[in-house]
């Protein structure tokens, strides 16, 4: 129960998009998947992806993920956003292991890339480090983020999307058969 509340926690924090590298063309996806794409008034989109992942276009224009099952973009996020708050506070998160979480964002990049297969690697590791830039920047522009006041239970949050019992299983399920990588938040 705890765990899944990891990533409402980082959610709460976080502006909404759906693909937090930037790397899926959605409205190619629409063309390429007109049965499955239901649109309302105006520009208001639902798609309804073959491997189970729908996707919702706001009034805005941004995509957003239906729905709580885990993707590489929901890691992606929760991997950059530790990275961030560590440069930023170096002892703010003291329940987070290097190893697990470096292992973790090798298996998410992995997991990414199966996701966007037209994509090269190099492509998706490029996009991880904007990533990782942009949420650098958020945490150092949010007042409490910069002087490292860190709500409890977004570090417990953190700390426990991080560790390897959580992130493996979920990453080695993606790694096996991969899913559109969403996410139901990112940064601006």
């Amino acid at each position: 129960m705890m765990r899944a509340a990891a990533f409402v926690l980082i959610s709460a924090s976080l502006p909404a998009a759906a693909d937090p590298l930037g790397l899926v063309d959605y409205d190619a996806l629409m063309a390429a998947h007109p049965d499955r794409t239901i649109c309302q008034a105006g520009r208001l989109c639902t798609l309804l992806m073959p491997d189970g992942t729908d996707v919702q276009q706001d009034a805005d224009g941004t995509w957003l993920r239906a729905g709580s099952a885990q993707s590489a973009g929901s890691f992606a996020l929760g991997f950059a956003l530790v990275d961030a708050l560590r440069d930023q506070c170096p002892h703010a998160l003291p329940g987070i292991e290097a190893q697990a979480l470096n292992d973790g964002q090798g298996a998410m990049l992995e997991a990414y890339q199966l996701s966007v297969p037209e994509r090269a690697a190099a492509d998706v590791i490029a996009a991880w480090q904007a990533l990782r830039a942009r949420l650098a920047d958020y945490v150092a522009a949010e007042p409490d983020l910069a002087a490292c006041r860190i709500d409890p239970a977004l570090a417990q949050a953190l700390s426990e999307m991080t560790a390897r019992d959580f992130w493996e299983p979920e990453l080695t399920a993606l790694r096996e058969t991969p899913t559109l990588p969403t996410a139901n938040f990112t940064i601006p």
